[in-house]
């Protein structure tokens, strides 16, 4: 299944709908494993490439098997990469280029998230007028929560000079504030991270995962307060957002 289009389920489903704001969503992983080693990342349930860094990649390019699936007759409304890389590492970037370049002219909706991005250049010179809906993680604007929870990632300014020259040629750029740190992790202010913020189209707002510090009680409480904030907030000021549903679980919503 590595490099090929795949209908996703469960948490990944309800992301890739949200973003891509339609039904029929596949998703494609240009590769398995990421170099970012971020600390609090979901590949923790694969320690293999989590402790190592270690990269597994499909036996062909991915734009080989997807074309072969697209000839077959398969046309998806909307495509997301990805879910078990960052589709824009150094090693990924070429590769996911050439198979958005395709969808993208088929007709189809796509998406990404990374904490690199794709340059201005290749968006407007590759992709021209489809519609590619480019997304970064922004958890903090403190480059201390980088350096110790993301340190082999692009800067938190380098991710936000992106957005902002993509959203002045007018492309759609949206932000995963996922995970959001509890105050025993790192403290911060929420309103002032979404202000900075709030030229994005789309907002994602999703807890801190596999860590005590965002499981107990006080966690439950202090996401009440923070998935209010982030809904009033984006809700004031026009912005469309979304709370990841197992976030709204925990807090009982």
């Amino acid at each position: 299944m590595l490099g090929q289009l795949y209908k996703p389920k469960g948490k990944a489903l309800d992301t890739a709908r949200a973003v891509l704001e339609c039904d029929d969503v596949y998703v494609c992983n240009v590769a398995k494993g990421c170099t970012n080693q971020c600390s609090y990342c979901w590949l923790k349930e694969f320690p293999y490439f989590m402790e190592n860094g270690k990269m597994e990649f499909p036996k062909k390019s991915p734009f080989e098997y997807v074309w072969k699936q697209i000839e077959k007759g398969l046309k998806p409304e909307g495509v997301f990469l990805s879910f078990l890389t960052d589709p824009f590492l150094n090693m990924n970037y070429d590769k996911t280029i050439k198979l958005l370049d395709f969808l993208l002219n088929q007709g189809m909706k796509c998406a990404t998230l990374s904490k690199y991005g794709v340059s201005e250049y290749d968006l407007i010179d590759v992709f021209g007028e489809n519609e590619l809906r480019t997304g970064l993680t922004i958890s903090s604007l403190d480059v201390k929560f980088r350096y110790k929870y993301e340190p082999n990632t692009a800067s938190i300014q380098w991710r936000l000079d992106i957005l902002k020259q993509l959203k002045k040629f007018n492309n759609y750029v949206w932000i995963s504030i996922e995970p959001y740190p509890t105050p025993d992790i790192w403290k911060q202010d929420l309103i002032e991270l979404l202000k900075e913020l709030s030229f994005a189209d789309f907002l994602l707002f999703g807890k801190w995962n596999y860590d005590w510090r965002a499981e107990n009680l006080s966690a439950r409480i202090f996401y009440r307060d923070m998935v209010d904030q982030f809904t009033g907030f984006c809700t004031e000021n026009n912005i469309r957002h979304y709370v990841k549903p197992d976030t709204l679980k925990f807090i009982g919503r």
